[in-house]
């Protein structure tokens, strides 16, 4: 839509922060494997975490 505007505000970021990820998967033989990823954002004032795994089959 020409001319229409929008402002979107909400809580300020940190200004210094570190973000870190690590992972890891097995494999099997048989066709299967087992993933995981951990993944973390840490600052002065809030630390967030976050993880996620797969199982997988491969033929």
């Amino acid at each position: 839509m020409p001319g229409a505007s929008f402002v979107v505000s909400g809580a300020r970021p940190a200004t210094d922060y570190a973000l870190v990820s690590a992972g890891s998967e097995l494999r099997w033989r048989t066709g299967w494997s087992l993933g995981v990823k951990l993944d973390g954002e840490f600052a002065s004032q809030a630390q967030t975490y976050a993880g996620t795994g797969t199982l997988r089959y491969h033929w």
